[in-house]
């Protein structure tokens, strides 16, 4: 990786420098560094990640003249590096560069504009894609604006995204629309460093959201172009090939088996995706690597052994050729069924490249393949690196394939022909089926159990044992069958093939369902910071990525970054973005809420952070706030006094009683004797508020806003912390 100069003085393994002035450098360092020449390629995303997070991380947008140094200094790197034999070292800064200019290009090619305060209007415009979620009671609806009454051009969002709710409303995509709507911006996070949907619609395109009054009215629209035609109808497929399986599968299970082909799970009921979750069945809802590899790899299997049947093809023709191509254009099918998410591109690129090789006569590499995988996603959409989709995919399969790269590296596997009956060989094969399930589960668990914990605050204790049983029927029964039905649709005669992979769905489900139940089986952990799962993810990376004795050294950030989430402090108030909603800890350390009326989503995502499984009506009833109707009133476990007026008339009188004072209104003048005051203008600008204790006695203040800094997807004002 680093060709270093190891002269006949550097054997000694000492540090320093020679008599004509030239500086030694120890023997074991430059054999750690040169055995890393040949997966050095694998680290390029690593660097290019770096990039990308350090550009999301800053609280400014950077300038375009210093993006384009940035961009002028990467290319002089590379050019040196060139030069002077260290092109894999250059190249690494190189790519970290270049990270920042592909996020800068990124956020400022999209420009989405975006609605800056509510408004209620009238819209048109073309329907893009139909959520059939709320079971015929309404329809989510991405909707590309043709125009919106009371906004300028400049001024309106490209493409919004409302709910219809109203009876026998059956929008599709393509369908140009008009409706009366109530539109809102999109909101930033609930609580300070939490999710930020607000970002995730700016890199989606969406300007706001909102919901309708009443429903739409289909009118006559302008021509669509070949790439909107190209999106809405493979919405329409998508969507006529969900109503043929619920037709056949009514029920959670053909809701699930939707899923699984189009990657539209917001129809599941809500029950049964938190029991794949929490079982660690989780990963099966995502269409990713296992998916991927079933379809393509059964159609690569069966064209090649049809194909196989002719004597004259086989040893005449490249059949195994035309089944990777076979192969090939299944999964690109699939990857346009599924809905293009970031696991299924990733699956889909990694696919790609050794049906490619076989096509060219060349090898593929594994952690090459991942590699390069990595690179075109974060080069075409950086965002994608901050998703849990993204991170989780590729960890889990970076790790499999490092592990399974070790333990056979030194031991090749060798191929013996035993001449033994049939069901000795059946018992073989089952036995090696049944301990590759166990060992890719195990790995594949630890290596994104950092990752679970960090996106969704749980761990999943039984996830080996669900996976055991799960993954077989998936792989034997479930995605053969599916694909089979999928072939047989055109005919009419994919009964049989949906109603045998709903058997098998229901059974996965029961697994789910009974390890739910097992003692411990949810293991809720509390938010921790972005900056600790970094540290976390490179320990990871470097265990995954480095080669010789150095490797173990990977160990200690992840040893650091479990100390660092350990020990976090957790806030002692949080303040929803309106203050309908407050939350305070109590002498028992556990979160009370004001209410549970209000901002019920809000509430869960508060508990969830504090790694609490109450739900908000408990977390209501526990002991901390004493309301009226015009105010709520507690003591903090430190003594000081808070309050949230609910109403201008309790003003008076807890004015003077109250250190910290939270306003669900404009307050028209200062309540001195309050050492913190907090009202609706200081939300709108700041966000969600979170508080701290301090050892001296004292309040430490974070905001949502104040984190998220001036960037171009975050709407408000000031940025500033109260008084």
């Amino acid at each position: 990786m680093w060709p270093l100069d190891m002269s006949k003085d550097g054997h000694s393994g000492r540090t320093g420098l020679r008599q004509d002035g030239t500086f030694r450098i120890p023997t074991w360092f430059c054999n750690a560094l040169n055995a890393q020449a040949e997966g050095w390629f694998a680290w390029l995303p690593v660097s290019l990640g770096g990039g990308i997070l350090f550009y999301f991380n800053l609280t400014y947008e950077p300038s375009w003249s210093g993006v384009i140094s940035l961009a002028g200094l990467a290319v002089a790197i590379t050019l040196f590096a060139a030069r002077r034999g260290r092109l894999s070292a250059g190249l690494l800064v190189a790519f970290a560069l270049f990270g920042v200019v592909a996020a800068k290009g990124r956020t400022s090619w999209l420009a989405t504009p975006t609605l800056a305060s509510p408004i209620s209007t009238t819209l048109t415009g073309q329907v893009l894609s139909v959520d059939n979620s709320l079971h015929g009671k309404a329809q989510r609806l991405t909707i590309m604006v043709d125009g919106i009454e009371g906004l300028r051009d400049r001024e309106r969002p490209s493409l919004v995204r409302i709910t219809a709710r109203a009876r026998d409303l059956s929008l599709l995509p393509g369908d140009y629309i008009r409706a009366r709507a109530r539109l809102l911006p999109p909101p930033g996070p609930v609580i300070p460093r939490g999710y930020d949907f607000a970002r995730t619609a700016w890199f989606d395109g969406l300007g706001a959201t909102g919901f309708a009054y009443g429903a739409p009215q289909k009118t006559n629209g302008p021509e669509e172009s070949f790439l909107t035609a190209l999106q809405t109808g493979l919405g329409r497929w998508r969507i006529a090939i969900a109503e043929r399986v619920r037709d056949t599968l009514p029920g959670p299970s053909g809701d699930f088996a939707v899923a699984l082909l189009t990657g539209e799970r917001f129809a599941m009921p809500e029950t049964m995706v938190s029991d794949l979750r929490i079982s660690g069945l989780g990963h099966l809802l995502a269409i990713s690597g296992l998916h991927m590899t079933l379809v393509a790899g059964s159609v690569f299997w069966l064209m090649r052994a049809l194909l196989a049947l002719s004597r004259g093809l086989a040893l005449r023709k490249p059949i195994k050729k035309w089944a990777a191509l076979a192969a090939l254009t299944a999964a690109t099918g699939y990857l346009a069924l599924s809905g293009l998410a970031i696991a299924s591109q990733r699956a889909f690129i990694m696919l790609a490249i050794p049906f490619t090789a076989i096509l060219l006569d060349r090898r593929a590499i594994s952690m090459r393949n991942l590699a390069l995988a990595a690179l075109m996603i974060l080069l075409l959409r950086p965002e994608s690196l901050l998703s849990a989709s993204f991170q989780m995919s590729f960890t889990a399969v970076m790790a499999l394939i490092a592990c399974y790269d070790g333990l056979f590296r030194r031991r090749q596997r060798r191929i013996i022909v035993f001449d033994r009956g049939l069901i000795q060989r059946f018992l073989r094969t089952l036995v090696l089926y049944g301990s590759g399930i166990v060992t890719t589960t195990l790995i594949a668990g630890l290596a994104t159990a950092p990752l679970a914990a960090y996106h969704f605050q749980r761990i999943a204790a039984y996830g080996l044992l669900a996976n055991a049983a799960a993954l077989p029927l998936m792989g034997l029964v479930v995605m053969p069958c599916l694909l089979f039905a999928l072939v047989l649709m055109p005919l009419g005669v994919e009964g049989w093939c949906l109603r045998l992979a709903g058997r098998g769905l229901d059974a996965v489900t029961a697994i789910a369902h009974k390890v739910v139940r097992l003692p411990g089986a949810l293991h809720l952990v509390p938010a921790f910071p972005g900056s600790v799962a970094i540290v976390v993810l490179f320990g990871m990376i470097w265990l995954c990525l480095w080669r010789g004795a150095g490797r173990i050294i990977g160990v200690l950030p992840i040893m650091l970054g479990i100390g660092l989430a350990l020990t976090l402090q957790k806030p002692e108030v949080l303040i929803g973005r309106k203050a309908r909603i407050v939350a305070m800890r109590n002498e028992a350390n556990l979160l009370a809420l004001t209410t549970s009326r209000s901002e019920r989503y809000t509430a869960r995502q508060w508990l969830r952070a504090d790694g609490d499984a109450a739900s908000p009506d408990a977390a209501a009833a526990r002991t901390g706030f004493s309301c009226d109707e015009l105010a709520c009133a507690a003591i903090l476990p430190n003594g000081q006094s808070l309050v949230v007026l609910k109403s201008v008339a309790a003003l008076t009188k807890y004015c003077l009683k109250a250190d910290i004072m939270v306003a669900q209104f404009d307050l028209t003048h200062e309540c001195d004797s309050a050492k913190i005051v907090i009202d609706a203008r200081a939300l709108r600008e700041n966000g969600a508020y979170a508080l701290y204790a301090r050892p001296d006695g004292n309040i430490s203040v974070e905001t949502a806003n104040r984190i998220r800094g001036s960037r171009p997807w975050v709407k408000g004002g000031k940025r500033q912390p109260p008084r």
